[in-house]
């Protein structure tokens, strides 16, 4: 703390003020719980670096962004070496501005600001980067990528954040269950047929109105998840770049895979006074005298 303090006092400029309080933020190792600039300026490289598999992989190319979008590089390259230096190196220096106490996504956040910086890490104080890419035939690629400015806030990020799509490529094939409002489909394998679902978010609504959709995304799940159960022997569940949502709507889908009752996690919070009166508003919906009603007046009271 004193080490952070002492930088702070003597940081010449607004970024090295603003990044040490982000350390110390980072410190608490909540990701709910984060400092945020004002600036909205970032500097991108045109590639999306994401941690798959404990590498840093290429995990996506913005052609509109690069001068030269035909690169020697492709989807599923492994980064490995960061202007000559091993990248880890600075995959462990991002990972002090993210907190977080799940290890995991901690190094996913701290990969992602590789090509991206601004509101979530430094801007560079170099023109260009030097990236080293090993290919699947283990023969390496140097390429070299200016930084650019981007007014456009998380341009150039991972662009797959909350997407009903799955980045998996569809075997051929495959029966195509859905394709709208997410991904599901099952395709053949030697242990007998697999199915795949999508789960984006756990808070679907209408992009134009805000309107929830719980129930009529909740009901393709539903259908979606019957007809696997009667014609697959297994499923995956893709929940890459999940944004997250309403516990209580992913505790409604997780129902729909057991086959007998489960206890729900319990959570502890401290409220404020319009959260307390929000809440006791919405007791009144509850039916009295039963289990969810004297739980939730418990809360409360």
């Amino acid at each position: 703390r004193n080490i952070h303090k002492t930088r702070v006092v003597n940081s010449k400029t607004d970024s090295l003020f603003f990044y040490e309080l982000v350390k110390i933020a980072s410190q608490f190792n909540d990701s709910h719980f984060r400092l945020t600039s004002s600036d909205r300026t970032s500097k991108i490289l045109g590639i999306s670096i994401d941690w798959i598999g404990d590498r840093p992989i290429l995990a996506q190319i913005h052609d509109e962004v690069l001068d030269n979008p035909n690169l020697p590089i492709e989807i599923g390259d492994e980064l490995i070496l960061w202007n000559e230096n091993k990248v880890i190196a600075k995959i462990l220096e991002h990972e002090k501005y993210f907190g977080s106490s799940n290890k995991n996504t901690k190094r996913r956040m701290a990969t992602w600001t590789l090509s991206y910086r601004g509101d979530l890490a430094p801007l560079p104080t170099s023109q260009n980067a030097i990236l080293t890419f090993k290919k699947e035939n283990g023969s390496l690629v140097q390429i070299k990528l200016p930084w650019k400015i981007s007014q456009k806030k998380r341009q150039g990020l991972i662009s797959h954040h909350c997407s009903p799509q799955s980045r998996f490529k569809v075997p051929k094939g495959a029966d195509i269950v859905k394709d709208v409002p997410f991904t599901a489909y099952s395709f053949q394998t030697k242990k007998g047929k697999i199915g795949l679902i999508r789960i984006p978010h756990y808070f679907p609504a209408d992009n134009a109105t805000g309107n929830d959709l719980l129930v009529e995304w909740f009901n393709h799940y539903k259908s979606t998840l019957e007809k696997f159960e009667k014609e697959t022997v297994g499923l995956i569940i893709d929940q890459d770049f999940n944004c997250g949502g309403s516990i209580v709507y992913l505790l409604k889908i997780i129902a729909l895979l057991m086959d007998k009752p489960f206890e729900a996690p319990s959570f502890e919070f401290r409220a404020s006074k319009d959260q307390i009166n929000g809440m006791q508003n919405y007791v009144s919906e509850f039916q009295t005298n039963t289990p969810a009603y004297l739980r939730f007046t418990s809360i409360i009271h």
